[in-house]
């Protein structure tokens, strides 16, 4: 079993010097019983070159005890266990940093994928345009349920880098646990903010190449409805601000994040876009789930 202990570090770790193609990053905090099955259904894939990276970011129930477990049954895990508890966003991003794969694949404690999910996806990453490829979204809100499929509309392939921006600003972020390219999400600037983080990136990445739809390999994301509010509370420990707080500072990071990659232009029109899709849900009442 390889297991580390770990504080945060903006740095990768030296694992070894053979590229393994997939790298898997699960970063979680207190995943009970959930986490069993996720965990199968990264192992389960047909494809099976892959490293499983595990942030354990100091939990206080039995996660600790199923992640040691199945480390010692599989070798291409290898699990961290945080010595004091990070942010989600500098927990997801501790495990991109340590993972060696040409292609890397975010994974929630609660969330499954079909078996051939990784291995269709990266046909689809073989488009040179290409920094992310997702499959078929089913949801559900209990994993003893059959999950309902969901009609989502995220493919950018053969749209002008502007539509991209544009198309991906205004959308949801479920394709965000798809595959992406390595070299591309590691280069790209991250906010670690408390609302928006998963949005401000793809619409980052939406400057750099195409979202590629492909047909067959599903994801099945656990649903549970969250307001700005409990995200904030729960997940950062912090006293909620006011809904306009959250929505400047996403606009604003947005922006600079933009600039940050040579790009004012493409990031004072992405502002543009963020703050017209919150906008938008303002007035249609539907803040809380945008």
């Amino acid at each position: 079993m390889r297991e580390k202990y770990a504080q945060f570090s903006s740095t990768p770790h030296s694992h070894a010097k053979n590229m393994t193609l997939v790298s898997v990053g699960l970063p979680v905090r207190n995943g009970g019983p959930m986490l069993q099955a996720a965990i199968e259904s990264i192992l389960n894939q047909t494809h099976v070159d892959i490293e499983l990276i595990i942030s354990d970011n100091d939990s206080d129930d039995e996660t600790a005890e199923i992640c040691r477990i199945y480390a010692e049954r599989d070798n291409r895990i290898i699990y961290f266990r945080q010595k004091s508890m990070l942010s989600p966003f500098d927990n997801f991003q501790f495990v991109l940093n340590e993972s060696r794969g040409m292609y890397f694949m975010w994974a929630a404690h609660d969330d499954l994928r079909s078996a051939d999910y990784i291995e269709n996806l990266i046909v689809g990453l073989e488009n040179k345009s290409a920094v992310l490829a997702f499959g078929d979204l089913l949801t559900t809100q209990s994993h003893a349920e059959i999950p309902t499929p969901k009609s989502y509309d995220f493919e950018t392939e053969g749209l002008h880098y502007l539509s991209r921006v544009r198309k991906q600003s205004m959308n949801l972020c479920y394709h965000f646990y798809g595959l992406w390219k390595s070299s591309e999400i590691k280069s790209i600037p991250k906010r670690d903010i408390e609302w928006g983080a998963d949005l401000l990136m793809l619409t980052a990445m939406s400057l750099r190449g195409e979202f590629v739809y492909v047909p067959g390999p599903q994801f099945i994301y656990y649903e549970i409805p969250k307001s700005i509010e409990y995200i904030v509370k729960n997940d950062y420990a912090k006293k909620p601000e006011s809904r306009i707080y959250y929505a400047t500072k996403l606009i604003r990071e947005t922006v600079s994040a933009f600039n940050e990659m040579g790009a004012p232009l493409a990031g004072a029109y992405a502002g543009l876009c963020v703050f017209e899709r919150l906008a938008r849900a303002w007035v249609e009442k539907k803040y809380r789930r945008i």
